[in-house]
């Protein structure tokens, strides 16, 4: 289980704090049975899905529930299975190979700002900074590698950045139905499996 350990360090860059994150080795290697599957992970309880390439040519997934403590319902981190089973079976110390990852988080956030007498609504966009701002050890938020722009994915505000870290970052964060989603993935280049795959992903989210 030691090259694990790495594995988590490597995760955390991204979400500097998190406690209690139980990778499953043996979840990972259940998933890399065929070259390449498209795999759908639905889950109208949380109110999205996506897909991601999964097997031994593609990506191995590891899930994780985040602790009953914290704002964070869901994560999934899905690395190049080649990679990551070089890191498992790794006897020394090494460089944590770049992963994609989503992570689902309750927001419980204020909906409105009071300055003196004069309450004002915030709208989406405005709440999903504040959120960031204020987590910006999950989120590099004040940090980034370029200015966050708006988009939209499937539809649905979103914020798009990149940020620094043990790898390049690129960045989605949405705020929809009262959970925040956020979307990332490291890499070294954007001719990277784990760049050009993210952006299928992003393509591929649907919310309910």
């Amino acid at each position: 289980m030691s090259t694990l350990k790495y594995l988590i360090l490597g995760v955390v860059v991204l979400v500097v704090g998190i406690v209690g994150f139980g990778l499953y080795g043996e979840y990972a290697k259940d998933q890399a049975v065929v070259a390449v599957a498209i795999e759908k992970i639905d889950r109208p309880d949380l109110g999205f899905s996506f897909t991601y390439p999964s097997g031994e040519e593609a990506f191995s997934m590891i899930q994780s529930m985040a602790t009953s403590t914290g704002s964070m319902l869901q994560a999934y981190v899905m690395m190049p299975t080649e990679e990551y089973f070089a890191l498992e079976e790794s006897k020394d110390a090494r460089e944590t190979p770049a992963a994609m990852s989503v992570f689902v988080f309750t927001d419980d956030q204020a909906t409105t700002t009071t300055t003196g007498t004069t309450t004002v609504r915030l709208d989406r966009s405005e709440r999903l900074v504040n959120w960031a701002t204020a987590n910006d050890s999950f989120t590099s938020f004040t940090r980034p590698l370029s200015p966050p722009e708006q988009t939209e994915i499937d539809g649905v505000d979103a914020l798009h950045y990149r940020a620094d870290g043990l790898y390049p970052q690129d960045i989605y964060l949405v705020s929809y139905k009262n959970r925040i989603y956020m979307f990332v993935t490291q890499f070294n280049a954007e001719t990277d499996l784990t760049y050009t795959t993210f952006q299928e992903l992003i393509a591929s989210v649907s919310f309910d």
